[in-house]
């Protein structure tokens, strides 16, 4: 079987090719909606908050005192500082 990696910059396509691939019937995994789900995980969020501390917390009103991690803070955080985004990497995993 031939396993195929989409990649890219934001609005560069990805989307469009993995909805024509699955139109034809192909497999597709979604690795953005895989770490999506983790991101409600509430010992990942445990880790998360151990790690990188309360910046990283988006308090959702509508919810009341629901948490939910801040992708943006966490993005300005890891992406500038390789040895951050390892940590991250390692979380996730």
């Amino acid at each position: 079987m031939k396993k195929i990696g989409i990649t890219g910059n934001i609005g560069s396509g990805k989307s469009q090719v993995t909805n024509y691939l699955l139109s034809k019937g192909y497999k597709v995994l979604d690795a953005d909606r895989l770490v999506a789900r983790i991101y409600y995980d509430e010992s990942f969020i445990k880790d998360m908050l151990d790690e990188f501390g309360n910046q990283i917390i988006e308090r959702n009103l509508k919810n009341g005192q629901a948490i939910n991690l801040d992708k943006k803070a966490i993005a300005a955080i890891v992406f500038d500082d390789d040895k951050l985004l390892n940590r991250l990497n390692k979380i996730i995993a």
